[in-house]
């Protein structure tokens, strides 16, 4: 698991370019609309295995059913290739506590069939350990997190790009949030992350993305958060962190309901 055939050199704004099969966990969510009928993404998962994808319980609440695109690289369906693989989700398993208002327990698994098969652009990621999530969320440390969401352009992302953002403490956090009038209350499963000049961040479209963290001595990479939340319209603003799903919290809900 977490591994990537491609070199890790470096809607999101002002993210990095990325190379099509660089980060092959990422999965593209969406969703039909059923006044056009035309399907368009509205978050971002993580590959678990061949039929589960981790994402927020907040992606899901507006839908029976997911359209889940595989090895993506391209925003645009007319751009893709034979290496990207669709399905449609079978079952939805959302925490039982998610509140949508707090956004608290902001986890989902998505199951689909039938099994994908693992190729350069389609891998899964490897969950936290306990000593791995000690030492990746420490403050100052940095994750890659990647989407297709809002770019500096107010515009969805026309390819997957990534943005290497490091952890900020929760103290530093609730403060920034003070400062324009939101009261943050940070539970033990978020965390917080973003630059305090604000000039790359998570933006609309970026929900439910991983963020990730490389270990040099595994050459593996480990999924650590879910993009859960930011303050609405100032994606890449001084001081507008990003909070994030603490996913080691959840790894006791995680291995009693991974269909395995």
């Amino acid at each position: 698991c977490g591994r990537s055939r491609l070199q890790t050199t470096r809607r999101i704004t002002h993210g990095t370019k990325t190379v099509a099969g660089e980060w092959p966990w990422t999965v593209a969510i969406a969703v039909t609309s059923r006044n056009s009928n035309s399907t368009y993404m509205i978050c971002g998962g993580a590959l678990l295995d061949r039929r589960t994808v981790l994402t927020a319980a907040h992606c899901l609440t507006d839908s029976e059913h997911f359209t889940l695109y595989l090895g993506k690289f391209h925003r645009l369906d007319r751009l893709d290739d034979r290496l990207v693989e669709t399905r449609i989700s079978s079952q939805l398993i959302s925490h039982p506590e998610f509140d949508s208002v707090t956004y608290d327990n902001d986890i989902a698994m998505v199951k689909f069939v039938p099994d994908v098969r693992y190729t350069e652009r389609i891998q899964p990621i490897c969950l936290p350990t306990p000593r791995s999530t000690q030492t990746n969320l420490a403050p100052g440390q940095r994750g890659y997190v990647t989407g297709w969401g809002l770019t500096e352009l107010q515009l969805p992302s026309d390819e997957l790009l990534m943005a290497h953002l490091p952890v900020q403490s929760n103290q530093l956090c609730v403060e920034a949030y003070a400062k324009v009038n939101i009261s943050l209350n940070l539970s033990n499963g978020m965390f917080c992350a973003g630059f305090p000049t604000g000039r790359t961040s998570t933006c609309r479209g970026d929900s439910g993305s991983p963020m990730v963290f490389y270990d040099r001595d595994t050459d593996q990479h480990t999924v650590e958060g879910l993009v859960s939340f930011g303050i609405n319209g100032q994606c890449d603003l001084p001081d507008r962190y990003t909070v994030f799903t603490r996913v080691a919290h959840f790894m006791p809900w995680i291995l009693r309901n991974w269909p395995r």
